[in-house]
């Protein structure tokens, strides 16, 4: 996937236009588009990589090696264990789970998800 590509696809999952993600961040109208031919400058790419809360990595080649939370700051360094995370996170019941167990390896993410699934399935069953 080209970088294009990319940041089309975060645009789309952000649900915003290439003309207001250059607005938000102070582009010209139709730059982005000028990726399609040209290799963006870095300060351009910082700028999209940190509205979207990726890697410039990310933007370059499509794989992040350090993933990386809003702040900034690296978490799961296993693809694995970020996978299962990003899960959790994604899922409103399991938000609070999310927060208190950062670090944590992919077999205690699992285990600890499928304790709440059968909590919740006990306590639907009564």
């Amino acid at each position: 996937m080209s970088t294009l590509d990319l940041v089309s696809d975060l645009c789309e999952k952000h649900n915003i236009t290439f003309a207001e993600l250059e607005r938000r961040l102070g582009l010209s109208r139709g730059s982005l588009a000028k990726m399609k031919n040209s290799t963006p400058k870095a300060d351009r790419l910082q700028k999209i990589a940190e509205y979207f809360s990726v890697s410039v990595e990310y933007l370059m080649t499509g794989k992040d090696s350090v993933k990386t939370s809003t702040s900034g700051k690296e978490y799961y360094f296993n693809d694995e264990t970020a996978e299962m995370a990003q899960e959790l996170y994604e899922n409103k019941d399991m938000r609070l789970l999310f927060s208190t167990i950062k670090g944590s390896t992919p077999e205690m993410l699992q285990k600890t998800a499928d304790i709440i699934r059968i909590l919740k399935e006990t306590n639907n069953d009564g």
